[in-house]
């Protein structure tokens, strides 16, 4: 069987890391990072990590929810340990059932609490993704005021960060 070539746009071959995207050569990434928001369309930000990962085992799909608040205010620790297993036995399903519809791993699911921005910078810093996938919604008056965890996260994340418009996509 002959081997499979990824050609430029000069008529070069290219290194077997590199992928052919509409009419772009770009090199494949060895550890992508996807958040997920669990909408609808957040399949395509899956797809779109997958496309661009030299190996979709290396790929992490993390949704980030925020910290359940108590009746004595936001009060992390003991009194949340219910509540977000309650949230995490809620969102693990929805999750589970994204990464099977793309031919992922259950184990490549993160939940986390707290701020997205932070806690995505937590966990590329540590699992050292070299990718950021996040998706990119339509801006009201405000998230035009407060920015949004796209805008936030390129200020300061320290690898590559690709957003999905995800306006008009299927």
């Amino acid at each position: 069987m002959a081997k499979r070539h990824n050609w430029d746009a000069f008529g070069q071959i290219l290194p077997s890391r590199y992928h052919h995207a509409g009419g772009l050569s770009m090199a494949l990434y060895r550890k992508v990072l996807c958040a997920v928001d669990l909408t609808e369309k957040c399949h395509l930000l899956v797809q779109r990590a997958i496309a661009l990962s030299a190996d979709p085992a290396a790929i992490a799909v993390v949704h980030v929810a925020e910290h359940p608040i108590s009746g004595y205010g936001e009060q992390p620790g003991e009194y949340h340990v219910v509540t977000e297993t309650q949230i995490r036995q809620q969102l693990f399903p929805r999750l589970k059932q994204l990464l099977d519809q793309q031919g992922l791993k259950p184990d490549q699911a993160r939940i986390e609490f707290g701020d997205p921005v932070q806690d995505l910078l937590q966990v590329q810093q540590s699992g050292n993704y070299d990718l950021i996938v996040v998706g990119g919604h339509p801006h009201g008056k405000w998230r035009a005021l407060f920015g949004t965890t796209r805008d936030n996260l390129l200020h300061e994340v320290q690898c590559d960060l690709l957003a999905v418009c995800l306006e008009g996509e299927q």
